[in-house]
């Protein structure tokens, strides 16, 4: 079987198996069921409202990942495709008590009568949010121990790669990088400009502008992401001019 199937249809393959009761306990702040949308492998659209899946953390969709055999392969779309498959069109029910910072529900979602964060999981195609096992700690040692999913191979934490981009293990090259890094679109949806520090100053970059694609945001040098230019503004960037 050629390395990119595997990749995809081994973690299908676990998610069929890692049925879990529907969530439970999850508070009364907030429940929401009916059709929903994939987003990518951790976040799902119900009707109006955008759900992250609560404590996992999937690949980003333009991060790749090796398989055992080394090969470079988009773990991004498969984690998302895996999402796809577990949902298969059914109702989702999900609850939640806490909002996160980009005012996402983080929320315990079902269906068909599996937990779907402890299914990625367990699939291999999430990992468990910056290591906090609370819920899922031991479906990520059972899929870390089969090798399943990203787990076959070498592959950034998806918040690394937020952060970091590529490591040296993971790199695309030339065009490749390009179009991986001009497809991150920042840590929420609609928040994609880029404010950057350097011998200039505080300057932001704009999509489509001539260094959007090769900026690298480190949140520990101070730079950020912004959601409009007027907020960039107002902390005191100012637009590049190329």
């Amino acid at each position: 079987m050629p390395p990119i199937l595997r990749a995809v249809v081994l973690p299908l393959l676990a998610l069929l198996a890692a049925a879990a009761p529907s969530p439970s306990g999850a508070g009364e702040a907030g429940r929401i069921e009916g059709p929903a949308r994939v987003v990518d492998g951790d976040t799902l659209v119900i009707g109006d409202e955008r759900i992250r899946l609560l404590e996992i953390d999937a690949p980003e969709a333009a991060q790749a990942c090796r398989d055992a055999q080394g090969a470079l392969y988009p773990c991004g779309e498969v984690s998302t495709q895996a999402l796809e498959a577990l949902v298969g069109g059914a109702p989702v029910a999900c609850a939640w008590d806490e909002i996160d910072v980009y005012k996402r529900p983080l929320a315990r979602c079902s269906a068909r009568g599996r937990d779907l964060g402890r299914a990625m999981v367990a699939a291999g195609q999430a990992v468990i949010y910056r290591g906090r096992p609370e819920l899922y700690g031991d479906a990520e040692a059972q899929a870390k121990a089969a090798k399943l999913g990203m787990w076959s191979g070498p592959f950034d934490t998806p918040w690394d790669w937020r952060r970091n981009g590529p490591s040296a293990a993971t790199a695309k090259t030339g065009a490749a990088l390009d179009a991986a890094l001009a497809a991150e679109k920042g840590p929420a949806p609609g928040c994609e400009i880029k404010g950057n520090i350097s011998g200039s100053g505080r300057i932001y970059h704009m999509p489509g502008q001539a260094d959007y694609a090769r900026t690298r945001i480190s949140e520990e040098k101070g730079e950020r992401w912004f959601c409009s230019e007027a907020d960039a503004r107002a902390a005191g960037w100012r637009r590049a001019k190329r």
